[in-house]
């Protein structure tokens, strides 16, 4: 199996693929891993990759015209194989362990970790396979990308024949914070991809 893993933080996974598991599988040559870094296909000299959604809102959202030329230059690996493109989101289908066994027959999976309040609506809607959430909780932090140790623990559990036990976090203040899942948003360019 093959995962490539988009991401603003390539060094966060560093020490987790280096360790443990996922280290014995990929020396194993059961498990493959790609990174790419999303920043590098930002279009100007500061690495912008977020901008404010088009027509208003809270928050930053990852931009399409950023997060296509990422995926594009994964998808050039691959050689004509067929690859299955999931976006880590909490809007997504819950992840346990039928998914993962569902997921770990697949040959190629592409994990796009969003970020901040998420990704442009676009890529939800015409770039990705599937769409999976780790569950309904509430981290204090805007990173996505750790919801892809957990799936590729369970992808690489179920490679081996093993069992995957969810993870469940507590949420702190998250009511009086007052956060909730918020409907998908778009940003400029408007008239990408049409």
């Amino acid at each position: 199996m093959r995962v490539d893993i988009l991401t603003l933080f390539t060094d966060y996974f560093k020490t987790p693929f280096n360790s443990s598991i996922l280290k014995r599988a990929v020396n194993k040559k059961l498990l493959e891993i790609g990174l790419t870094d999303i920043r590098d296909f930002a279009a100007d000299k500061h690495g912008t990759v977020d901008d404010k959604p088009f027509g208003g809102g809270s928050g930053m959202i990852m931009k399409v015209d950023v997060l296509v030329p990422a995926l594009e230059q994964v998808l050039k690996f691959g050689e004509g194989q067929k690859a299955h493109k999931i976006l880590l989101s909490p809007k997504g289908a819950i992840f346990n362990q039928k998914k993962a066994k569902s997921l770990a027959k697949k040959d190629w999976l592409i994990l796009i970790c969003g970020h901040y309040e998420g990704v442009d609506e676009r890529v939800r809607q015409r770039l990705v396979t599937d769409e999976i959430s780790i569950g309904d909780y509430l981290c204090e932090t805007t990173y996505f990308d750790r919801d892809y140790q957990i799936r590729l623990d369970g992808f690489d559990a179920s490679l081996r024949g093993g069992s995957y036990e969810c993870l469940r976090y507590r949420v702190n203040n998250a009511e009086k914070r007052g956060y909730m899942l918020t409907l998908g948003k778009e940003m400029t360019p408007a008239d990408w991809g049409e």
